[in-house]
């Protein structure tokens, strides 16, 4: 005889929860801080428009994201609660990661040795319990390593993921397991911690996610990922060559180099058959003072002071011959999604199947700001390197007016005006915030244009422009008349924006 089971849990509502303040934004969703009245508890919410949703086709990855957290069980890996969703918006309540991301940790703190052992050490433990269950991560950075109140790890983001097997415990309930992608070679994740196999038309392995392991503790030393170029083909060819050194003086960690250079150096190989495996990796000096790789959740995370925020560290980070190669260019204005008519796939995501300790229905994990965002800064629109206007301040105006002759954006251009600066940018409106090119022009101009079709939108009113102010590395702020636009480079290069307009106006 079957047992008696009880009501089915109660679905939450927006009204269940008291909204704070926004964490972070993306091109089709927002995180905000949220109190549920009735338990008084903190979570993360994450709203996502639905319309965006179907229209960029990330259906499918939502999918794959739910399978991996419908397996996951751990500490280290970001935790969902439950869900809900209105006509317009998914709403994804998570646990509330209180310190941000690990990007945010290394630039703002003086990182020790001690630190990047402990950071490092928990990385693998998560990262070699997602492959314990058949989950490849396959775009681990720092923007995707989130930290928790007591500042232990919280792996996020698992729209890239690959899925190698079923899920070990399946129950009745359970959906069948979705496989990752269709193609499992194809590129996917950030250019920076790339592996080389996948540039080379493999298939991704567990050596995949050791190699951004690498990547990550190369940056807790050197302050920048060991592969950058002026765009992501000259990245990928950095990486192919091999091309990396540390830099002469080290602006981070002042100790443990040595050993730190040995760790890397055998994870950064281009065969992942000969790349160090994580049962190696543990054995290694570097990682001595790890007494207890499976009690890392329980211990203290080191107490690191504030670094002076005067960005001499990240400005000198880069090599001259990187600096001088990059220096004026435009960003790339870059997007790859495709209009699919997949509502029906985004009901099912939002519908089916839930963790065993879930109360609702729909996974997906809390991501930061960065991380919500990476994805505009993965795809390539315009020419064939992803480039749609070089602007170099050296060459000669009439020599650069002829060469942008033959750009995309030359139909929205008037006569004899030139392009500064153009780039994809983020405009926040409201909870969301919508990716739209950006163009400054000697005019001097700035106009809005759409990224699919290069149409030009609304313009920033220059004569009433009151103000601009640089943010952060990638937000800064235009005040025209009784407008505020914030927007956000994720070229990292606001800096450059507001350069440029205020040498204009």
């Amino acid at each position: 005889m079957a047992s008696p089971s009880g009501p089915p849990p109660r679905m939450r509502q927006p009204r269940d929860f008291t909204f704070g303040r926004v964490l972070g934004e993306g091109s089709f969703a927002s995180v905000v801080s949220a109190t549920e009245k009735e338990t008084n508890r903190r979570f993360a919410v994450k709203v996502v428009d639905k319309k965006f949703l179907v229209r960029e086709n990330k259906a499918k990855y939502a999918m794959v994201e739910k399978e991996v957290l419908n397996r996951s069980n751990h500490p280290f890996i970001v935790k969902l609660f439950y869900t809900f969703q209105s006509a317009d918006s998914l709403y994804f309540v998570m646990e509330l990661a209180e310190n941000g991301d690990l990007l945010a940790l290394l630039r703002s703190r003086i990182f020790t040795r001690e630190a990047a052992v402990f950071y490092t050490a928990e990385i693998i433990v998560g990262i070699e319990y997602l492959h314990s269950i058949g989950v490849l991560h396959r775009d681990l950075k720092q923007e995707n390593i989130l930290l928790s109140a007591d500042n232990h790890i919280k792996i996020c983001d698992f729209g890239s993921a690959k899925i190698q097997q079923p899920s070990p415990k399946p129950d009745a309930t359970s959906p069948p397991p979705v496989e990752s992608h269709p193609q499992q070679n194809s590129f996917v994740g950030t250019a920076e911690y790339c592996s080389p196999e996948l540039l080379n038309d493999r298939s991704a392995t567990t050596a995949s996610d050791v190699w951004a392991i690498g990547c990550i503790l190369f940056y807790m030393y050197a302050n920048r990922p060991p592969f950058k170029g002026p765009n992501e083909y000259q990245t990928f060819q950095r990486i192919l060559a091999l091309k990396y050194e540390f830099p002469e003086s080290r602006l981070n960690i002042d100790e443990g180099v040595s050993e730190a250079r040995a760790v890397i150096e055998r994870i950064l190989v281009l065969d992942s058959k000969l790349r160090i495996t994580i049962p190696l990796l543990k054995k290694m000096p570097f990682f001595e003072s790890v007494h207890n790789w499976d009690s890392l959740s329980e211990s203290k995370a080191p107490v690191l002071q504030k670094l002076p925020m005067d960005g001499t560290r990240e400005k000198l980070a880069f090599s001259v011959d990187e600096l001088s190669e990059w220096y004026g260019r435009s960003m790339n204005v870059e997007d790859d999604a495709s209009t699919s008519n997949n509502i029906q796939q985004v009901e099912t995501v939002a519908s089916e199947g839930s963790p065993a300790d879930s109360e609702d229905d729909f996974q997906y994990p809390y991501e930061t700001a960065e991380a919500i965002d990476e994805d505009w800064g993965s795809h390539s629109l315009g020419d064939v390197n992803g480039v749609i206007m070089h602007v170099e301040p050296d060459q000669l105006r009439e020599v650069a007016l002829t060469a942008q002759k033959s750009s995309v954006l030359a139909p929205i251009l008037e006569n004899n005006e030139l392009v500064v600066m153009v780039g994809t940018v983020g405009r926040r409106k409201g909870l969301f915030m919508k990716k739209v090119g950006l163009m400054l022009t000697d005019k001097p101009r700035l106009q809005f244009f759409d990224c699919d079709k290069y149409m030009p939108s609304s313009q920033i009113a220059w004569n009433s422009i009151t103000s601009v102010e640089l943010k952060d590395n990638k937000n800064f702020v235009i005040k025209s008349g009784k407008k505020t636009y914030n927007l956000k480079d994720l070229e990292q290069h606001a800096d450059r924006w507001v350069s440029a307009i205020k040498k204009l106006l």
